[in-house]
């Protein structure tokens, strides 16, 4: 009953995301950074979400519009179809990646297809950073070694926020506002001291 419940929730956020808009940091023409996954980028505890997730958090401080395109629910291979229906001509100075935990709990992981949308993501951007999957109850350890290996084969960055219990809201898998901010300040690390652009 869960599954179906997210499945059907997952384009329907995503529509959501699309009508309702982004945070954009006015004045500037440099190219958008675009952040894809799971339910995890609104920080929001599976009933409420936050606009406080960690793409509109990064783009408080950083110069560049920041779109969050997460997908309730979603699995790599939603979050693949997405990519290649929404964005399938953009181009983006980054693209940041979050997503695998429903790819377990939905017998759904597949490494080929995580490379697969690594490299789909590369097409579209400067570069590529994945965040590493933590979750309290520390479920996704042995697949985050697995997206790391991959990550790192495909030539993206990846970026471990280093979560603790107090990040997360009562579920243990949603960051809070305080995790979201762990995940923003991480990415922004890579993003500035990669990118020439950006002070």
């Amino acid at each position: 009953m869960l599954k179906k419940f997210l499945l059907i929730c997952a384009p329907v956020i995503s529509l959501i995301v699309l009508a309702v808009g982004t945070p954009k940091i006015e004045g500037h023409s440099l190219s958008p950074v675009l952040c894809i996954g799971d339910s995890t980028l609104y920080a929001c505890d599976g009933t409420v979400v936050s606009r406080k997730g960690f793409p509109e958090q990064l783009a408080q401080f950083s110069k560049r519009t920041v779109i969050n395109d997460g997908i309730c629910g979603g699995t790599t291979f939603q979050v693949l179809l997405n990519l290649e229906a929404r964005h399938g001509n953009a181009h983006y100075a980054a693209i940041v990646i979050r997503v695998g935990l429903n790819d377990l709990r939905f017998n759904a992981w597949s490494p080929d297809m995580y490379r697969k949308l690594l490299r789909q993501a590369n097409k579209r951007a400067d570069k590529v950073i994945v965040v590493a999957w933590e979750c309290a109850n520390g479920e996704m350890g042995a697949t985050n070694v697995a997206i790391e290996k991959i990550a790192r084969e495909e030539s993206c960055l990846y970026v471990v926020p280093h979560l603790s219990g107090s990040d997360f809201n009562g579920d243990a898998i949603h960051p809070n506002i305080q995790g979201s901010r762990k995940i923003a300040d991480a990415v922004w690390h890579e993003l500035s001291s990669r990118d020439p652009e950006i002070p």
